[in-house]
């Protein structure tokens, strides 16, 4: 548990929070009572983004909060986040002037408000709005900014029932704005990989847009970046009181540098792959159970820098010390990081894939995961049944048969982390 969860654990038993929930359908605490009894920041004790920057005792008791005003708190069973949609689009690819040497990916990859400058400059919103041909958008409005009071209501875990919330002058901050002749739009931009975030970063600024401007939509956009791919999403309020009303309206993926990967290039690195033999790999490394492929390559983008002990990994993926683990043990099956004492670095092979152009880091991570011969065969599997997995009873015998001395139980565990991998690969695909 760390340090956060250890905070609001003290709060919920020092004050009976659950029961005052239970009893009344909410509990508020002062920003005052918050430091008082935690001895922690309020302001960053609140702040959570996602469901996984959320602390546990909220998760376990489906439980949420939102700030009534700069001192005050509202604690209750609100749903607050919304799943980003999975499903993958074809990439589009565009690119800054040349000689903007300050937005190449060096750069971008390192700050929100560079990318955001990188996207621009390179027309992707342009691009995404479908603009004519002659007109463009211009940033505009940005920062931190203030709202006039705000009713609405919010869905609860209970089904079917609404909580009515009331905001006092709340603050929130805009990352990038922009407008055409045609409309308005704002972005909430994130510079890593997430499955969620939290509606109040996208509804708070529309209520505030749509309340001052006339004559023109306004478009809330949310943002995401990751191992080179830039998601936007583009939603829509359909009912300006209920902030759980948003729907998606438009998807498309973008890469600022030329990226392209058919199933050919997919067959040909399988083909090509050198099969790792049981023996081969470092002791204490086992067959992996760590689904999201997504956070393995988040991972290894944290270490490109500098080394990270145990905890540091822990805090950075914002899970416990197991569920870190799972996605380190992972990075070392793949032979893309190491450990040395209680740190972990890059190997020469991660240092090589997580320092290339996106081209060569895919490949080369496709090409890691098929010098196991499970997630080889299990590929082949699916390209010659048109799409058909093999099931997991069939990859647990494989496990076994490549001398992974599992149960039958852990294997088939493990069986769903050969099944994610290889859906993973198979949306690398750009064409």
């Amino acid at each position: 548990m760390n340090k956060r969860d250890i905070a609001w654990e003290t709060l919920f038993n020092g004050l009976s929070v659950l029961q005052k929930i239970e009893e009344d359908g909410f509990f508020d605490i002062t920003a005052a009572k918050l430091k008082e009894i935690t001895g922690e920041e309020p302001r960053l004790l609140a702040k959570w983004d996602s469901r996984q920057k959320t602390p546990q005792i909220f998760l376990d008791k489906k439980l949420g909060m939102l700030p009534l005003s700069t001192e005050k708190y509202r604690i209750a069973d609100f749903q607050l986040f919304h799943n980003l949609e999975q499903d993958r689009t074809g990439i589009r690819h565009f690119s800054p002037p040349g000689w903007a040497q300050t937005l190449t990916p060096f750069w971008f990859s390192r700050s929100e408000n560079i990318l955001l400058s990188a996207c621009y400059a390179a027309g992707i919103f342009d691009d995404f709005f479908n603009l004519p041909t002659g007109t463009t958008c211009f940033p505009t409005i940005s920062g931190r900014l203030r709202a006039k009071d705000l009713k609405f209501d919010v869905e609860t875990h209970l089904s079917g029932k609404k909580n009515r919330v009331e905001l006092s002058n709340p603050q929130f901050e805009i990352d990038a704005g922009f407008e055409s002749e045609q409309c308005i739009f704002f972005v909430e931009a994130k510079n890593t990989f997430c499955e969620d975030f939290n509606i109040r970063q996208l509804y708070i600024p529309w209520r505030y847009l749509t309340g001052l401007v006339s004559g023109k939509p306004i478009h809330p956009l949310f943002l995401m970046s990751h191992n080179g791919v830039i998601t936007l999403y583009h939603y829509k309020f359909e009912d300006p009181v209920n902030f759980n009303s948003l729907s998606l309206i438009k998807k498309q993926r973008y890469s600022l540098c030329e990226f392209r990967i058919t199933m050919e290039d997919i067959q040909l690195i399988a083909k090509k792959s050198r099969k790792k033999n049981r023996n081969e790999y470092s002791a204490g490394v086992v067959f992996p159970q760590a689904d999201k492929f997504d956070l393995i390559i988040k991972l290894g983008e944290l270490l490109v820098s500098e080394t990270k002990d145990t905890s540091d990994v822990a805090e950075y993926y914002e899970y416990d010390h197991r569920q870190g683990q799972y996605y380190v043990q992972a990075s070392r099956f793949l032979g893309l990081i190491r450990k040395t004492e209680d740190k972990y670095a890059l190997t020469t092979l991660g240092q090589k894939i997580f320092t290339s152009d996106l081209n060569t880091r895919i490949r080369g991570l496709i090409e890691v995961v098929f010098q196991s011969n499970v997630f080889k065969r299990t590929f082949m599997h699916t390209l010659k049944h048109n799409g058909l997995e093999p099931s997991k009873e069939l990859i647990s015998q494989w496990i076994l048969d490549d001398g992974w001395d599992l149960n039958l139980t852990t294997r088939l565990r493990r069986a769903s982390t050969v099944l994610a991998w290889n859906r993973w690969i198979f949306l690398q695909k750009t064409d």
